[in-house]
């Protein structure tokens, strides 16, 4: 199964058996034998400088961001790189061979072996005469797409014609575009039905949507919120409501309820991660989504309205509180 814990052990033990950084391992053993001049592990104010600004789910401005684990989704590279790492897949065009000396022949060959799942070492595998029963040649197609904060990528190799692409953007919404180029790829190149080309707005991630209309939800909950806080405010000042300390019992029906949902919240995506939690890990998503700051800004103003009526109880009520 394709699992990028797997690749945090698989760093682990390469510095332990070779007592060297995982960076420095992978500078001599890959990236130097194959010539790849911008292919890193770190950022450095150099690298900073060269790449353009990253890009969120609402084209936010976030930066760039070091891993903690370079394993799994720290390669800093340029395309060109890129496509030639993705090129040691096949036999070069004078003759060289698979892994080109970095791995056997065989040792890629397993690589490209597909799973029952589809999915093996990274990599997604379909066999175009499967898709396709008139084509005679039954190419084999690997691919793959990640994505960090602010980056997204995509590559597909035709293993059999030795054709195929790479795509980077610096953008969490570049999906989208990943999936226009594949799919005309797909249909140029292989003469393959794959779907009409997407518009844009089709293809963003279901995250970028739900924050968008959670965005809206928030903004007219806290009109609503400001709007009663204005009626509140006006009540005190006809002397319909006034000032007045807060009642043991008035503060627990009052505030509790907003009071114990945003420690629950907090408690949920905001905690430590020395803290133990009573969710499973896979409940809980990697990156912080903005829809959860929305709703503990609102959960923030409903304490803060809540503090205002606790604090100002309507004039009748004097001989209760």
């Amino acid at each position: 199964m394709y699992s990028n814990s797997a690749f945090v052990i698989l760093q682990m033990i390469i510095e332990d058996v070779t007592g060297e950084s995982f960076a420095v391992f992978m500078q001599r053993e890959v990236t130097e034998p194959l010539g790849l001049r911008r292919l890193e592990w770190t950022w450095t104010r150099e690298l900073e400088n060269a790449a353009p600004m990253t890009y969120g789910e609402l084209q936010e401005e976030i930066g760039y961001r070091q891993l903690g684990c370079q394993a799994v989704g720290s390669e800093i590279c340029s395309v060109p790189d890129f496509a030639r790492f993705v090129a040691t897949a096949v036999s070069g065009p004078y003759g060289e061979p698979a892994g080109r000396g970095v791995l056997q022949p065989e040792t890629v060959a397993t690589i490209l072996a597909p799973l029952p799942a589809g999915i093996g070492y990274g990599g997604s595998f379909s066999d175009k005469k499967k898709r396709n029963p008139s084509d005679d040649r039954g190419d084999t197609l690997l691919s793959h797409s990640g994505s960090n904060p602010g980056w997204c990528a995509h590559f597909t190799i035709n293993t059999t014609r030795r054709e195929g692409f790479v795509i980077a953007s610096n953008s969490s919404r570049g999906r989208a575009l990943n999936v226009a180029v594949r799919r005309l790829w797909l249909k140029t190149v292989l003469g393959m039905d794959a779907g009409s080309d997407p518009l844009p707005s089709e293809e963003v991630w279901a995250t970028t949507l739900v924050n968008d209309i959670a965005f809206k939800i928030a903004v007219m909950l806290w009109i609503v919120l400001l709007a009663a806080a204005g009626w509140c405010t006006s009540q005190i000042a006809y002397g319909r409501r006034r000032w007045s300390g807060p009642h043991p019992r008035r503060s627990l029906v009052v505030v509790g309820p907003p009071v114990l949902l945003m420690l629950i919240w907090w408690y949920c995506f905001y905690a430590p991660e020395s803290m133990p939690l009573p969710l499973p890990p896979t409940f809980l998503s990697i990156w912080t989504l903005p829809l959860l700051n929305y709703i503990t800004a609102l959960l923030l103003g409903w304490i803060g309205f809540s503090l205002l009526l606790l604090f100002s109880p309507p004039a009748a009520a004097k001989t209760l509180t």
